[in-house]
């Protein structure tokens, strides 16, 4: 069955962190997950905003709990689809929420062979960017087979790195211990954190929000390539500034890349993590999947290089035309024959006519015999330049 934006959908859970997903695309929607502070219980993103969320965490004498959809929730959505041939529900690390599992069970009562439930194994702007990707092909018409492939190349291709501001979020939540939060915090301690195998961990702890930004860079610069394949977003935690100057820090270490989403975490993250917190998620998915890596800049693969893709960030720089028109360009002028010379063996000045065909080649005039090096000389300083790349001839 080829699967299109008409006959398939996809879901997310509010911790995709994308709540405009459905005023986007008609075929996607958000079931939130929820957030209780104290005895007042909030769907996620629907009834308690990041701006609300974050205000609430700063003077909470307790951090929130947060609670996944309930399996009715999830039937609830998956009903409103039954228009649909095909659901890709695309969810949060099974690790860190019972989410995963609620729409399981919601798509085994719905009916398992038309929904296909995907532990991510992340959180946050990854699920939307894998999510884009599947909308990408879907676009083009695509099949089960080939977004299965993809999915399994994103949980291990994928990648995401992100900083807090303060420690004592983590310390709250029992993630790390209060006197290490303390000695932290005095000796201003940025832990840059990741997602392996679906959990939260530890890769570095630097000193200075400066420092944690050149962990950023030498990430980037490592493991990514500058093409247009390359998919970024970013997210912080009520720190618009800091998620300014790292979208500022991708466009300039990777101009080709294309910033899909820039968006606030939500709040299963934001819970632990806090206010302040920035990061960014990458993954590689060029415009044409047949030509991956893409080889070549005519491509017209439908979603390839030289095909109208609106999620092309090619496209978004002035069209695969114009590169097109370059390289055919600089084609002609290597294939063109090279202009005649005159009687002295050098190339006339302006545009030379190509010589006729059947006409004599006119050889060069022989060169007067090189002088006999001397040492010190100048003829044996040129040469001693030319043999050894710098230098004067030695004796």
């Amino acid at each position: 069955m080829e699967l299109t934006a008409s006959n398939t959908a996809v879901v997310l859970d509010s911790t995709a962190d994308f709540p405009d997903a459905p005023q986007r695309f008609a075929n996607w929607r958000v079931v939130p997950l929820y957030v209780r502070f104290g005895d007042e219980s909030f769907r996620d993103g629907v009834e308690l905003g990041p701006d609300e969320f974050y205000r609430r965490l700063r003077v909470a004498s307790e951090l929130p709990t947060t609670s996944q959809p309930t399996p009715a929730d999830f039937l609830a959505c998956y009903d409103e689809l039954a228009g649909y041939e095909r659901v890709y529900s695309l969810h949060l690390s099974s690790t860190l929420s019972g989410t995963f599992q609620s729409a399981s069970t919601a798509a085994a009562e719905a009916g398992a062979d038309r929904i296909r439930v995907i532990d991510t194994q992340t959180v946050s702007l990854a699920i939307a960017l894998l999510g884009l990707a599947i909308q990408r092909r879907l676009e083009r018409g695509t099949t089960d087979e080939e977004i299965e492939a993809l999915i399994e190349r994103h949980q291990t291709e994928y990648g995401l790195l992100f900083t807090v501001d303060t420690l004592e979020y983590l310390a709250r939540g029992g993630r790390i211990g209060r006197a290490r939060a303390m000695a932290g915090q005095l000796l201003n301690v940025k832990p840059i954190l990741s997602i392996r195998d679906g959990e939260v961990v530890p890769l570095k702890r630097v000193r200075g929000a400066q420092k944690a930004f050149q962990e950023f860079v030498a990430t980037l610069e490592s493991e990514t390539r500058d093409e247009p394949g390359l998919r970024v977003a970013i997210v912080h935690a009520d720190a618009p500034q800091r998620a300014d100057a790292l979208e500022r820090l991708v466009r300039d270490r990777r101009p080709a890349a294309t910033i899909e989403l820039v968006a606030e975490l939500g709040a299963v993250l934001g819970t632990h993590a806090g206010p302040g917190t920035v990061g960014f998620f990458w993954f590689s998915d060029p415009a044409c999947p047949v030509c991956h890596p893409p080889r070549v800049l005519d491509c017209r693969h439908p979603g390839g290089a030289g095909d109208n893709d609106p999620y092309s960030n090619r496209v978004r720089r002035g069209g695969p035309a114009r590169l097109v028109a370059a390289a055919a360009r600089t084609a002609a002028r290597r294939s063109a024959r090279p202009p005649a010379r005159d009687a002295s063996g050098r190339r006339p000045r302006g545009e030379a006519e190509a010589r006729p065909a059947g006409a004599a080649h006119r050889p060069r005039p022989a060169r007067a015999p090189a002088a006999p090096l001397r040492d010190g000389g100048a003829g044996a300083r040129d040469r001693g330049a030319v043999r050894r790349g710098g230098g004067g001839h030695r004796g």
